[in-house]
């Protein structure tokens, strides 16, 4: 592997209305790709990091529009694993009237259930960076023991790792998912918590969940909080920043383009106030466009 920065997940191929109506009253459709580590990968290169992808795709149309994708954005997608007979997961986004985009997920069976230790490449390993998301550890044992054993071979190496817990109800109960994010949690060196994030694994208030985040393991914890900024705690130091103002169209992958640009500027040594606005202005800039990974202006 030639990539700085390795993502590993699920990709998604998205069925979106073009308008803000019920998704059962639209007539045409967008399709998108996506998947959270895809949007992280693809939002990475475009700031101009080199950054690999590993997934399992079904050997399908929707596969195929993924790589096709990947590889249209700068992604390294050798190591993916397409499997016959499988199928790439997809689902549907309401758009509703008051702009949010909800989605409706047909991806149980899909190919990246498949995900395993046994299912890695040998070499398949980052360069300097891994980032992983807890959406990839909702799909079942073999997906986890995945993400585990890429925390293994970026603790060999020393390379940095970052972990955005990513809760989704949709995907699994929070008494099953709580303990299994907890574990990745503690194995990372920079936590991305959302505030949902936040409530299922440390409870309490803003400041207590950070302190009780580092507490757990990682060097550096960061809390998303949306309109209202983000917060960071790096040892003693403690960091925020405002939200920027956006015209928000679309929500979804405002939270995988903050963890790029966050990643992005840690990689360039930025300080931890500095990170941190990069990550709330990319997050702002993913909301004013449509799909699931925006344009990203030069670094």
């Amino acid at each position: 592997m030639s990539a700085e920065v390795l993502t590993a997940g699920e990709a998604l191929v998205a069925i979106v209305p073009d308008a803000p109506v019920p998704f059962e009253d639209a007539s045409c459709f967008d399709a998108k790709v996506g998947g959270a580590e895809v949007n992280f990968a693809v939002c990475l290169a475009r700031l101009g990091r080199t950054v690999a992808w590993y997934g399992m795709l079904g050997d399908d149309p929707a596969g195929r529009m993924v790589l096709r994708a990947l590889r249209e954005a700068g992604v390294e997608a050798s190591a993916v694993t397409v499997a016959a007979g499988e199928q790439t997961g997809i689902y549907l986004r309401d758009w509703q009237p008051d702009g949010e985009r909800r989605p409706r997920y047909y991806r149980a069976g899909s190919a990246a259930r498949l995900l395993a230790p046994a299912s890695l490449p040998a070499d398949l390993a980052p360069g300097r960076w891994l980032h992983l998301t807890g959406i990839t550890a909702a799909l079942g044992d073999g997906p986890r023991a995945m993400l585990h054993e890429l925390v293994d071979r970026a603790r060999r190496i020393d390379a940095g790792v970052s972990f955005d817990p990513n809760y989704r109800p949709a995907l699994w109960a929070p008494h099953e998912a709580a303990p299994h994010l907890g574990e990745l949690a503690a194995r990372c060196n920079v936590l991305l918590m959302s505030e949902d994030d936040s409530h299922l694994l440390f409870g309490g208030d803003e400041r207590g969940a950070l302190e009780a985040a580092r507490e757990l393991g990682p060097a550096t914890v960061v809390l998303k909080r949306g309109r209202r900024g983000a917060l960071a705690l790096h040892g003693a130091t403690f960091a925020q920043t405002a939200a920027v103002e956006a015209r928000a169209v679309d929500p979804v992958g405002a939270g995988d383009a903050f963890d790029a640009g966050f990643v992005a500027a840690l990689l360039d040594g930025a300080p931890l106030d500095a990170a941190l606005a990069a990550g709330a202005r990319l997050g702002a800039l993913a909301t004013e466009h449509p799909g699931e990974h925006p344009p990203m202006p030069p670094r």
